[in-house]
């Protein structure tokens, strides 16, 4: 069996920024000047590659949230431990 090291600040740290930058997502240009089957396609494609945009961003904070709340369960779960631990000694 192995031994899970993690180091909490570090990761709630790490998790802290994943959220940051999932908050706050680039803008994407949407507006193309011009008529055609250019124009129409590429408008196409900034408006496909902002809704991508915006699903990883998405994805990113609830990682993050998910992160955060892992990194402090395990803490508490190691305090309780900790707790219970003392009271045997």
């Amino acid at each position: 069996m192995s031994t899970l090291r993690l180091d909490p600040a570090h990761a709630r740290l790490l998790s802290s920024e994943l959220l940051d930058a999932a908050v706050h997502p680039p803008a994407t240009p949407v507006t193309v000047s011009g008529e055609g089957r250019f124009a129409a396609a590429l408008l196409d494609a900034l408006l496909n590659l902002d809704t991508q945009t915006r699903r990883v961003h998405d994805r990113a904070r609830v990682l993050g949230e998910r992160s955060h709340r892992a990194v402090t369960d395990l803490e508490d779960a190691d305090h309780l431990l900790a707790a219970d631990l003392g009271r045997l000694a």
